[in-house]
């Protein structure tokens, strides 16, 4: 199923959130947020969906019931990731959003 507005003007993904925890505490320090992911299938209603990242790409999914969740971090905009995570959560947005099904694996 196709939807509109997914996109801004440059090509950035708009139904996402990034936060990134530069202290050096963590394993993976980027946690981007699937905005709006909840309504793609009853299974994940009222679900946080979100992908936490390495710097160097290596990535993980989540899901998380949304008053349980809290990103750590700093809110960062998409282009400030580094260029292996923004491509991983590219594939991922697209798979997510402009694909017929998703189910996270």
């Amino acid at each position: 199923m196709k939807r509109k507005n997914l996109y801004t003007e440059s090509g950035e993904p708009k139904r996402i959130r990034c936060y990134w925890s530069k202290t050096g505490d963590y394993c993976d320090p980027i946690t981007v947020v699937l905005t709006y992911a909840g309504n793609i299938d009853e299974i994940y209603r009222h679900h946080a969906l979100y992908v936490g990242l390495s710097t160097d790409g290596s990535h993980y999914f989540g899901s998380c019931p949304q008053y349980k969740f809290c990103p750590v971090g700093s809110k960062v905009g998409f282009n400030e990731l580094p260029k292996s995570c923004q491509e991983v959560i590219r594939d991922v947005y697209k798979k997510v959003w402009e694909e017929e099904y998703f189910i996270m694996a």
